[in-house]
């Protein structure tokens, strides 16, 4: 649904990005769907994992980025590991 902001209706998130499987994100969004600390993004985008750009004072992250960044680093079937080949 839309909420209302004075005359004009702002439409939820899910309304504005219908197509897109990710949208942009905060520093602290995306840490919290990578499960990982703001300073560990800080430093995915420093490295090039991930692409980011500023909107006034804000870092924003860009969700293709971090889909792209999990496919890179998925597992495979064939290069799991077991316990006996840590020893």
């Amino acid at each position: 649904m839309s909420k209302k902001s004075g005359r004009r209706a702002v439409p939820s998130r899910e309304a504005a990005y219908p197509l897109h499987p990710m949208p942009d994100c905060t520093v602290i969004e995306a840490a919290a769907l990578m499960r990982c600390s703001p300073s560990t993004v800080y430093r995915l985008i420093n490295a090039g994992e991930i692409t980011a750009y500023k909107r006034g004072e804000r870092t924003i992250i860009e969700g293709e980025s971090i889909v792209s960044m999990k496919e890179r680093n998925r597992i495979k079937r064939d290069e799991t590991w077991s316990v006996n080949d840590v020893a």
